[in-house]
């Protein structure tokens, strides 16, 4: 999948979380919360845009959870929240290995020891990734589908990349559909997107333009500490 002309980042500081790894895990917990939580995960990889609270309420009463205690459900919401994170990074990122693609975090060095094209650059300064953030020509946004912003998207539009990435309720409907280029929901394989965008390359600066300009109109900084403000007024 060499499919980028200059440089791709992805900076996400959870690659120590593997999904095979967590999901082995769960028999730590016994034979009866591992067979809940698996019939759980599979029920979001069935739906993958139903928010995890969702599918623990809607399958947990089968599986023998009293559903009248919100404390004792959080565990298997926050659980099956952190392996469909993990599925979704981990996947984007095996898709693009043998790209020339930049990965800022930490947690990768089983993939990185794998080889591979892509670069594993591990934590970075704050400085150091808005700097090759603005050196990036596309960024990858890796996410799940019932989180809303997430300042990886904002800094790839404030730096002007063309966002490629998982698609989330806030992002399809901020109009901003017409600045990324949000895999369909599910999906975690970004190379058909990325190809795209490499054969039209006006087409990914238009993108990368018109995401900058969006964020500066509305979902800036400025435009967030507005908004506190105007809630604190209101008190």
């Amino acid at each position: 999948c060499a499919i980028i002309p200059r440089q791709t980042l992805l900076h996400h500081s959870m690659g120590r979380d593997h999904p095979e790894a967590l999901r082995a895990g769960w028999a730590d917990h016994g034979a009866a919360i591992a067979a809940r939580l698996n019939a759980m995960a599979e029920a979001l990889e069935a739906q993958p845009c139903t928010p995890p609270a969702q599918v623990v309420a809607s399958v947990g009463a089968d599986l023998g959870l009293d559903l009248d205690r919100p404390l004792a459900l959080h565990p298997y919401v926050a659980t099956l929240d952190r392996h469909r994170r993990a599925w979704v990074r981990w996947r984007m990122v095996e898709a693009l290995r043998d790209a020339p693609l930049v990965v800022v975090g930490g947690g990768w060095e089983a993939m990185a020891a794998r080889g591979g094209r892509a670069r594993f650059l591990g934590p970075r300064p704050a400085a150091e990734v808005a700097a090759l953030t603005a050196r990036a020509r596309q960024l990858l946004n890796a996410t799940t589908p019932w989180h809303g912003s997430h300042e990886r998207l904002f800094q790839g539009m404030a730096a002007g990349c063309a966002v490629v990435g998982s698609w989330t309720a806030f992002a399809a409907r901020a109009g901003f559909a017409a600045a990324l280029t949000l895999l369909p929901p599910g999906e975690a394989d970004p190379c058909a997107a990325l190809a795209a965008l490499r054969d039209d390359a006006a087409e990914a600066a238009r993108r990368g333009a018109l995401g900058r300009r969006l964020l500066c109109a509305g979902e800036s900084w400025d435009h967030r500490a507005a908004q506190v403000l105007a809630l604190l007024a209101a008190d």
